[in-house]
């Protein structure tokens, strides 16, 4: 039977290691957390097999390890994913590379007023086309939203190394940033080796806590959210437009995804993780474009 080592990251990134259990213990946390109304979530390493995150609701985050990992994942290096998508082009941070990003060309903000800041705050570097147009691109987390979750999703997605640059809840308004917006994020897979998290002018990837098959803009008031609009503001600064070039996100996991790299490469505005070449997923479903963004 499979062991696993257990730990606990906490909401201030500092880890308690708690021993190993079975896996009779780890299939009974994943049963629990699958309950309906749980204060858990699970969520599964995109790049390595058998490990396993638990999302809480206080903030922490429980991490099962095998003590022994299957014989594909050991020792591998491949493939970085951002949003739980496999990809052979690891995206690698400036920093990593031992690079200087480029001279900023963005005008407008790095970061949010307010924004809670996790991690080193270095999470890529330099655009590399920054001479295609400034653009957003959304997504959701496909876990719970509200209590503090938003605190737990910010170390997972540190910990699988797939951040963007925000973070934002919708139901507390809260928002937070892995990065500045004026730098690139690592939260899509790269289109061949077109890597899409550097492309434009800036490209500011928003992970909003939610499920993408329930919409976060149903029942949202965005006049209630003054965080949410600082976040369009500061958007705007960057000068992406109010539009969203590749038509409005898709409502469900089977609807046409054509991605269009012409458009996608040469239109600014705003983007659900459905319209990006290269990609697989559909999020953030059926939100609405007169709240994202609506108009100023």
């Amino acid at each position: 039977m499979t062991t696993f080592h257990a730990a606990v990251v906490h909401a201030d990134r500092t880890v308690t290691y708690c021993g190993t259990v079975d896996a009779d213990h780890v299939d009974a946390v994943r049963a629990h957390a699958e309950l309906a109304g749980a204060p858990r979530h699970v969520r599964d390493h995109p790049e390595q097999p058998g490990v396993m995150f638990v999302l809480r609701d206080d903030g922490n985050l429980d991490w099962y390890v095998p003590v022994d990992p299957p014989a594909a994942s050991r020792g591998s290096g491949a493939g970085r994913q951002a949003g739980a998508e496999r990809t052979t082009h690891r995206e690698r941070t400036d920093a990593e590379e031992g690079a200087y990003p480029a001279p900023r060309a963005a005008t407008g903000p790095d970061y949010v007023e307010g924004a809670v800041r996790f991690g080193g705050q270095a999470i890529g570097g330099a655009m590399d086309h920054p001479e295609n147009p400034p653009r957003a691109v959304w997504h959701t987390t496909e876990s719970p939203a509200g209590a503090n979750f938003f605190t737990s999703m910010a170390n997972f997605l540190i910990s699988v190394a797939s951040e963007p640059q925000v973070i934002y809840d919708p139901m507390t308004d809260k928002v937070g940033q892995f990065g500045p917006m004026s730098l690139s994020a690592r939260a899509l897979r790269n289109d061949g080796t077109r890597r899409t998290n550097r492309e434009g002018l800036v490209c500011v990837q928003v992970e909003v806590l939610g499920h993408a098959a329930e919409p976060f803009t149903d029942n949202f008031d965005p006049a209630s959210k003054p965080n949410f609009r600082k976040l369009l503001a500061a958007m705007r600064a960057h000068g992406i437009p109010d539009s969203w070039p590749a038509g409005e996100p898709v409502p469900t996991e089977t609807s046409p995804m054509p991605r269009p790299r012409a458009v996608w490469q040469g239109q600014g505005g705003h983007f659900g993780h459905c319209h990006v070449p290269g990609n697989t997923h559909w999020d953030p479903g059926a939100i609405s474009t007169g709240i994202v963004p609506g108009t100023p």
